[in-house]
């Protein structure tokens, strides 16, 4: 006897955005399950592993005081070897840390604070903690509002990208001064344009090339579509035929014979009113 397979129950499979949500949802944990394994080979100073939030406060801290050159220094179980490799990683897709010496089976590796952060938590994380620093303890002490010379000269001394000073003053366009200053998102905006423009490998940036990329943020600000404009409370009736007809007649009648429509109309309502009060009596 021929066994024949039943098709199975699931075989159709879930719909294509809770499949797509779901392994989103699989690969973030999968990748956050990865970090957590990493950060436990790293120690801090007192020997305890890191955490990837302990470590983020560590290099936003070191990143604070000593800007794009701040090193964050971190213990490693290992040896150094007799080899050539100078270098450790910490995380698979961070920045290679320099090994400075090895003591007692623990590797003690400075590495770059700037990329290790953005490594944790993204470019804009990183980039915001370097606006601190250039807000701070740069030794700079630029304003709480920033002008658009003082901005261009501030990309001509801490870019490696070129831009135009009408990206400064765009950028100024959308952050406006307030009572709490600009100068820190201004530097911070700088930072990011600077970022996007190098993974274009653009050497220099100005608007109509922004433009003509058809790149927006934090640039030019998409334009919000004008509210659309109330419609007029029109009231709607449903008439009869009959009542079309003289609607009709009535708009094609001169005004005479317009007051003796109107007249006959009201003589016929008085009518209607007479005659349901009497039958209104007549129940009484």
């Amino acid at each position: 006897m021929q066994r024949v397979k039943e098709p199975l129950a699931f075989a159709s499979g879930p719909p294509q955005t809770g499949h797509v949500l779901t392994e989103r949802h699989v690969m973030g944990g999968l990748e956050k399950s990865l970090v957590d394994k990493c950060l436990r080979r790293a120690l801090d100073p007192s020997g305890m592993p890191y955490t990837e939030h302990r470590l983020v406060e560590r290099c936003s801290l070191d990143i604070s005081y000593h800007g794009q050159e701040a090193r964050t220094s971190v213990r490693m179980k290992g040896v150094r070897g007799y080899g050539l490799k100078k270098c450790r990683r910490l995380l698979p897709s961070g920045p290679p840390g320099e090994i400075k010496h090895a003591t007692s089976g623990l590797l003690h590796i400075d590495f770059p604070s700037v990329a290790l952060l953005a490594a944790l938590r993204g470019q804009s994380v990183a980039h915001h903690a370097l606006a601190g620093f250039y807000m701070g303890y740069s030794g700079a002490r630029y304003p709480q509002q920033m002008p658009v010379e003082l901005g261009g000269q501030f990309a001509q001394q801490h870019l490696e990208v070129e831009i135009d000073l009408d990206v400064v003053e765009a950028l100024i366009q959308n952050n406006p001064p307030g009572p709490f200053g600009n100068s820190r998102q201004v530097i911070f905006d700088l930072l990011e344009v600077e970022h996007i423009a190098r993974k274009r490998r653009w050497k220099r940036v100005d608007l109509a090339k922004w433009r003509s990329a058809g790149l927006t943020w934090p640039l030019v600000r998409l334009e919000r579509a004008p509210p659309v404009a109330p419609r007029p409370l029109v009231a709607t009736y449903r008439v009869s035929e009959r009542h079309a007809r003289l609607l009709r007649l009535f708009d094609q009648a001169d005004e005479a014979g317009k007051g003796r429509i109107e007249q006959a109309a009201e003589s016929a309502v008085s009518a209607a009113f007479a005659v349901s009060a009497e039958s209104g009596i007549s129940a009484l």
